[in-house]
């Protein structure tokens, strides 16, 4: 099990939340959980979709991305989950 701890880019009005979460990997299987303390309700967060789906630009709303590369190789996956619960994977080639 791997913890951490999220920083934020620093910008103006940043609600005062933290983020932190943990890890969990099982062969080629990960366990992701994400905990959101602090005052949420100055969140602004999606309403759930009817039916949840892959759907692109979810960065520009409120999500939660990780990422996973191989050591020494380009290539690496982003995925973003929304509260809303849509999602996207995507392969990038290089940073």
């Amino acid at each position: 099990m791997q913890m951490f701890k999220l920083i934020p880019f620093p910008a103006d009005n940043l609600p005062n939340i933290s983020i932190s979460g943990k890890l969990i990997r099982s062969g080629n299987i990960f366990f992701l959980s994400y905990k959101v303390k602090g005052k949420i309700n100055q969140l602004l967060l999606s309403a759930k979709s009817a039916f949840p789906s892959r759907t692109d630009d979810l960065w520009k709303a409120t999500c939660f991305e990780f990422f996973i590369a191989i050591p020494d190789q380009p290539e690496y996956w982003e995925f973003n989950m929304s509260p809303s619960e849509d999602w996207n994977v995507y392969k990038i080639d290089a940073y």
